[in-house]
């Protein structure tokens, strides 16, 4: 009965929460982190994306609602997390750099300026909260999932590659985001959010690699 006292403070606490920014908070940091990798300067390769944004994170609440009954509570709060994509470019430009090192990319270049602005990146996921708590006169029923949904955008970029001021090659690439959705196994609501993005620098490290070998079988 403890764990359900804890369980009505929070889901009530979260309740009177209007507001979105302290949702943010704790994300901001960890974003600036994963961007503080400095950028390996690698002569002839030049990323960009057109986004203007100022916030690093941007949250959404999209269903908030707590049902307390006498014998049924119903819970959902569901949040959207937009990522800032300038900051999420810049941590992409960084793998990708090593990755077009590592796999001979640069040697491939022989020169030529390679241009690659991006079209759309991953930036965005929902937090979802929901459940419910059944009583009976001596036992009770309870359902209560915490879980992140990666928002399933593709990486897409545009590529101009340019020999003495000629472009020699332009395309097109689109690469299937294979992110996945995560279950919160008892950890903080913080710890559980970093968990994600921990996972989501992953997979943007993957896209990069992808993006590479793309890049290596259009430029022959």
């Amino acid at each position: 009965m403890k764990n359900i006292f804890f369980l009505f403070l929070t889901l009530t606490l979260l309740s009177a929460c209007t507001g979105t920014k302290r949702f943010t908070h704790f994300i901001e940091p960890k974003l600036v982190e994963m961007k503080s990798d400095s950028t390996p300067l690698i002569p002839g390769i030049v990323v960009s994306v057109n986004d203007t944004g100022r916030e690093q994170v941007k949250c959404t609440r999209e269903k908030s609602f707590l049902v307390p009954a006498i014998i049924y509570w119903q819970w959902n709060y569901t949040m959207k997390y937009d990522m800032n994509r300038q900051s999420l470019t810049t941590i992409f430009n960084y793998q990708l750099m090593r990755h077009a090192d590592s796999m001979g990319l640069t040697g491939r270049l022989n020169g030529a300026q390679l241009e690659i602005d991006i079209d759309s990146i991953p930036s965005s996921f929902r937090y979802v909260h929901r459940g419910f708590l059944l009583f009976f006169v001596v036992a009770y029923v309870m359902s209560d999932i915490e879980i992140i949904f990666p928002l399933s955008t593709n990486l897409v970029f545009h590529y101009t590659l340019t020999q003495n001021g000629v472009v020699t090659k332009e395309g097109q690439v689109i690469i299937q985001n294979k992110d996945t959705p995560i279950n919160n196994r008892l950890k903080s609501r913080k710890r559980f959010t970093w968990q994600y993005l921990v996972q989501y620098k992953s997979n943007l490290n993957q896209l990069s690699k992808q993006a590479v070998q793309e890049l290596l079988s259009d430029i022959e």
